[in-house]
């Protein structure tokens, strides 16, 4: 649960009430398949269901922007975010001093190939939601990382879901 850099609180970090997403830029067919995550995911964080909404920028809880590489030590810095220099993808979530979230920004490279930018949205998303670092352990899960291989997952592995559920069912911010 500890963040994948900075600080390493290990203390649980997540969503109290339904987080709003909102998306800029983007294609359609990438707007698609984060409507089809969400409606998923939703099935697993019961309770804390996301919510999906075109609008303002400056009116949601987590954002997706797809930009240019380039931009995004520019966007991150506005949210006093810290990206890795290289990444394709980059998620930051901001919690109050009681572990909840309150804010949390997603940055995706608008170049990648369909297949890399789909599991680049959903492992960044996914650690929107809570789970903010990679894991070695599991090839087939949306966290997966092993410092040579990123996750090229679509589609939540087995250990994924019960990860939320987890999280969300018996887990509570500060645990």
């Amino acid at each position: 649960m500890s963040p994948e850099y900075g600080g390493h609180s290990g203390f649980v970090a997540r969503w109290s009430s339904s987080p709003l997403i909102t998306i800029v830029g983007g294609s359609m067919t990438d707007r698609l398949f984060i409507e089809e995550l969400i409606v998923n995911w939703n099935q697993i964080v019961v309770g804390t269901p996301i919510q999906l909404e075109y609008g303002e920028e400056n009116q949601t809880d987590i954002g997706i922007t797809f930009s240019e590489r380039a931009n995004f030590a520019k966007i991150s810095a506005k949210y006093d975010f810290q990206i890795v220099d290289g990444g394709v993808g980059f998620a930051g979530m901001i919690v109050d001093h009681r572990h909840h979230a309150r804010m949390a920004l997603v940055l995706i490279d608008e170049s990648l190939p369909v297949h890399e930018r789909r599991a680049t949205i959903a492992q960044e998303l996914y650690h929107t939601l809570g789970p903010v670092n990679d894991s070695p352990y599991f090839p087939a899960s949306v966290l997966f990382e092993d410092g040579e291989a990123a996750s090229s997952a679509i589609e939540l592995a087995l250990v994924d879901p019960n990860l939320l559920k987890f999280l969300y069912t018996y887990l509570e911010p500060e645990d």
